[in-house]
């Protein structure tokens, strides 16, 4: 949403139709994924087919929507250009309806891509994750690398998702569970703390000097 709004792509989506399409995308374009490995997206878009789709106001899909949710579902995985494929294979006719395909796939595809700081390959003498920007296409896209990390640094370190909720408030009182149950986590996890590209990039393993030296070319613009 976050891409999706910086873009300029739900200007005028007074029903709420793009972001209730993209959202719906959001949740289920894993859905046809077995033991988290292996081709998915065709399984994921057959699974979508069966499933009774509702706009957020609760009426159900149009066909032409669901078509949309099924086209950008399959087009996650795979080349760029798959959605020029996926086009023609939903038979999406309206000129206005293939243009707003083709630019909520780039932003289903940068957001799948952003997620995959997750997905990291130790070795002796460094760290390094599966995140390329020079995949990235929209420059809001470019401007989340260090969102994403830091999203990652606080899935991976704080043990409760009503900790990331709460995270700042003030007003919290010394009776509520959660409070009493994290009233270290401002010391322990703070904002200034939260690891950035540049040092995310560098295993510690004692010895801060082996750095992956492929993650230095990363252009300095795509990084911030």
């Amino acid at each position: 949403m976050m891409i999706a709004r910086n873009e300029g792509i739900l200007e005028n989506d007074q029903d709420n139709r793009i972001k209730d399409i993209l959202s719906t995308v959001a949740m289920y374009h894993d859905i046809g994924r077995v033991l988290d490995s292996g081709p998915h997206a065709g399984r994921g878009a057959r699974k979508i087919a069966k499933m009774d789709l509702r706009y957020s106001d609760g009426k159900p899909y149009s066909e032409e929507d669901k078509k949309m949710v099924m086209a950008l579902v399959e087009a996650h995985e795979g080349k760029p250009d798959k959605i020029d494929k996926m086009i023609k294979k939903y038979k999406i006719q309206s000129p206005e309806d293939i243009s707003l395909l083709t630019r909520l796939n780039s932003v289903v595809r940068d957001a799948d891509a952003l997620d995959r700081v997750r997905i990291d390959q130790n070795g002796i003498f460094n760290y390094k994750v599966n995140l390329n920007p020079n995949y990235l296409v929209n420059n809001t896209s470019k401007m989340l690398i260090n969102a994403a990390y830091q999203l990652e640094f606080l899935t991976k370190r704080v043990p409760n998702i009503n900790n990331i909720i709460n995270f700042g408030r003030k007003e919290v009182t010394s009776s509520d569970r959660a409070y009493e149950a994290s009233k270290d986590f401002d010391d322990r996890i703070r904002v200034d703390k939260v690891p950035t590209l540049d040092n995310i990039v560098t295993k510690d393993n004692s010895n801060e000097k082996h750095r992956d030296k492929s993650q230095r070319n990363i252009d300095e613009d795509g990084m911030r």
